[in-house]
């Protein structure tokens, strides 16, 4: 009997960049925020918005856009499989 476990990462985008915790960031793409920082969601910036609402929510040159970087997720991934064959080879 095989059993399986599945593992989400909803914030890896953001938190596979350098951390920048003295302002609000988002992670987009396609100019849809896909992740936003501690900060950016007490400011009401939501995944999904687009990027012009979010700049719209905080004052001027106060948010960071921060572009998604999928090779830098796609290393961290092989990072954590790697991790996880340690408990099992399955």
């Amino acid at each position: 009997m095989s059993l399986w476990l599945c593992l989400r990462f909803p914030l890896l985008s953001i938190e596979c960049l350098p951390p920048d915790i003295n302002r609000p960031a988002v992670v987009v793409e396609a100019q849809r925020v896909i992740a936003a920082n501690e900060l950016a969601l007490t400011l009401g910036i939501k995944p999904g918005q687009s990027s012009s609402t979010a700049r719209a929510l905080v004052a001027d040159g106060e948010l960071k856009l921060l572009n998604r970087d999928n090779a830098r997720e796609q290393q961290l991934i092989e990072q954590l499989k790697c991790w996880a064959y340690g408990f099992t080879p399955t």
